[in-house]
C-alpha cells in the first residue's frame, strides 16, 4: 500500500497508477464564492467512491473532509473556519469497474445516443 499526495485533477489516475489506497490532498478552495467549496467537496466524494480510495482533504478556506472508499464522509469542517478534524476510514482491496475500464460507459452511452439520433433523422426523412 502507498499513500499519495497529489492534485485534485489527477487524483484517480495517478493514485491507481501508483497502486495507492489512501490519498491526501492539500486543497486551496479560495474562489470568492460560497457555492464552489461545497461543489468541490461533493466531487471529492465521487472521486473516492469511483476509484475505491480513502481520501483526506485539507483545505485553506473550503470544506476539509475525511472520506472512506465507499464515498461516506466521516468527518468535515465548516466553510471558512480553522478546524482540526479526524474521522475513521479504512482501505479496500480491489478495483472498481470505473478504475478498470475508465470512461467507456459514458462513451458507449454517448455513441448509442448519437446512433439513435442519426437513425431517427434518417428514418424520419424517408417517410
Amino acid at each position: 500500500m502507498s499513500i499519495l499526495g497529489i492534485d485534485m485533477g489527477t487524483t484517480g489516475t495517478k493514485a491507481i497508477a501508483f497502486d495507492s489506497q489512501i490519498v491526501l490532498l492539500p486543497v486551496d478552495d479560495d474562489f470568492n464564492t460560497r457555492w464552489f467549496p461545497a461543489f468541490h467537496a461533493a466531487d471529492s466524494v465521487f472521486r473516492a467512491a469511483e476509484n475505491r480510495l480513502a481520501m483526506g482533504l485539507g483545505t485553506t478556506s473550503g470544506i476539509s473532509q475525511v472520506i472512506d472508499p465507499y464515498g461516506r464522509m466521516t468527518a468535515r469542517s465548516d466553510l471558512y473556519t480553522r478546524e482540526v478534524i479526524s474521522g475513521p476510514t479504512f482501505t479496500a482491496a480491489g478495483r472498481t469497474l470505473y478504475t478498470r475500464w475508465g470512461d467507456w460507459f459514458g462513451i458507449l452511452v454517448s455513441g448509442l445516443f448519437g446512433v439513435v439520433i442519426v437513425w431517427s433523422i434518417v428514418s424520419g426523412r424517408s417517410k
